[in-house]
């Protein structure tokens, strides 16, 4: 085994410092003690006196993993090799045989000794349990050593996220997957997780994302009820998750189910607010739009002015389909932002009035905080279309296709990034007076989005418009009836599709 033995009545914390400390001597045989002092930013007489004597930081162990991506696991109990690079296979492993181990001593501890029969048997349970104790002890001195050097390890990788810096945080993400190895915080243990989840979904990687909020979520639900706001918003986060790679079915479902799972506790919080307001939402998106409006509605009277911001983005973009405001009211009212413009970009281009369009590209487009930078993609897009309007020609069709290529829409869906491009493209095609083809090659992407993803009712509403330039008549039928369904339901705003 990997780890170092210990002799009765030497394994205290003086001890352990000991152990901790030859590590640090074979690092500094590596590395200049004057290296390790600049890297890790700790004055070189304090980093000498850790060489030698005292109590040695978890913060300066940290800084460790940090600069030199020493193995935690290897600096703290002496597992795997002196750096993450060097990590044997055989060092999760040492970490599961030693949690086998306790965990199969504290199953036998519980036996009552008098339960079994004779001298011997009663001699050696008794000398199991001392084992056990024993064992109870290194782990607890282990977990004390650990806590606050992956504490500190999860504010580093989470400040590298943040700041999108997304190799250094994948080296950190390692360091912290090794100390977790060797700690039972479960509040340290879910954020990393937490932040894995995040990590994941900055590098693009949705379904890794997804296995992760599934797995925070059911941590949360091991009592039965979503007891605190801190679950609430998890499911929210999930939901959200679920929303991002149109999921929508799969993502009101857990909204739901949240919803009658909080218990009376959690319902006083923001995360469960929030939680309804995306459940409305979900429900609007799939054609329920007089419930979701409703649902949105009431948890947005519950959420005080400063806490609005993103429920009314949810708000709006029920409002704008429901015809209850147009486009020039929705640009006068409170809690402006990016999120905002963007339904606001994407509903004008919906209508296609030249007159809406040109007034929500000046309002919406820009470097202000609550503007959508002019080369994002719904930006390029909104003011491209805003000149097939006004002033078609076929050249339009190729600067839609560079587009395309250097900033697509991020869409986390394969499949329906391929259908709204082409969707758009078509769109675009169609207002240039060639939009036949195009039509015809959007459908084809349309009908193979896989049916557990949802498409938006405004990419269906574009592609009815353009089905009309075509003669797939059975497809312009289907979309047609589509169409009359959700107006029949209170979609007001595709009454002026005209199709």
């Amino acid at each position: 085994m990997a780890f170092e033995n210990r002799k009765p009545g030497g394994d205290g914390p003086a001890a352990y410092q000991r152990a901790i400390r030859a590590r640090l001597r074979e690092l500094r045989a590596r590395f200049a003690q004057s290296e390790i002092a600049r890297r890790t930013r700790t004055p070189l007489t304090n980093v000498h006196r850790y060489m030698n004597t005292g109590k040695i930081p978890a913060e300066f162990c940290a800084a460790l993993v940090e600069a030199f991506e020493v193995n935690p696991a290897w600096l703290l109990v002496g597992a795997g090799g002196a750096l993450l690079t060097e990590v044997d296979s055989g060092a999760g492993r040492v970490g599961g045989e030693l949690l086998m181990m306790v965990e199969a001593m504290d199953a036998v501890a519980r036996v009552r000794l008098g339960a079994l029969t004779g001298k011997e048997q009663e001699k050696a349970l008794r000398k199991l349990s001392d084992a056990l104790g024993s064992y109870d002890r290194l782990r607890e001195r282990i977990n004390a050593q650990t806590r606050p050097v992956l504490k500190h390890l999860l504010d580093r990788y989470s400040s590298l996220c943040s700041h999108m810096e997304l190799e250094r945080a994948a080296g950190l993400r390692r360091a912290c997957l090794q100390a977790a190895k060797f700690c039972d915080d479960e509040e340290l243990l879910w954020e990393l997780d937490n932040q894995q989840a995040m990590h994941e979904h900055l590098l693009g990687r949705v379904d890794a994302g997804l296995a992760f909020h599934l797995r925070l979520f059911a941590r949360k639900l091991r009592d039965g009820a979503l007891k605190d706001d801190a679950s609430c918003s998890q499911a929210a986060s999930l939901a959200l998750a679920l929303r991002d790679s149109g999921r929508f079915v799969e993502g009101r479902r857990i909204c739901r189910a949240a919803i009658e799972l909080a218990a009376d506790e959690a319902r006083q919080g923001l995360g469960f607010v929030e939680l309804c307001v995306i459940g409305g939402s979900f429900d609007v998106e799939l054609g329920d739009l007089e419930s979701g409006l409703a649902g949105i509605q009431r948890a947005f009277g519950l959420l005080a002015a400063g806490q609005r911001s993103f429920a009314s983005i949810l708000l709006l973009r029920a409002e704008l389909l429901a015809g209850l405001c147009s486009i020039a009211e929705a640009r006068a009212r409170s809690y402006p932002s990016r999120g905002r413009s963007r339904v606001l970009l994407r509903h004008a281009c919906l209508l296609e009035d030249a007159d809406e369009l040109r007034a929500c590209v000046e309002h919406s487009i820009g470097t202000a905080e609550h503007q959508i930078p002019p080369n994002e993609y719904e930006a390029c897009r909104s003011r491209l279309l805003l000149t097939a309007l006004t002033r078609p020609r076929p050249a339009l069709l190729r600067q839609f296709e560079t587009l395309g290529r250097e900033s697509p829409p991020q869409v986390n869906s394969p499949q329906l990034k391929s259908a709204m491009l082409a969707i758009h493209h078509a769109q675009v095609a169609r207002l240039c007076g060639k939009g036949a083809a195009e039509a015809e090659r959007a459908q084809a992407q349309l009908d193979v989005v896989p049916r557990d993803r949802t498409v938006t009712i405004d990419l269906y509403a574009v592609q009815a418009r353009n089905l009309a330039a075509t003669q797939q008549r059975q497809a312009l039928a289907v979309a047609q009836a589509r169409l009359r369904d959700w107006i029949e339901r209170g979609y007001n705003a595709l009454r002026a599709v005209g199709t």
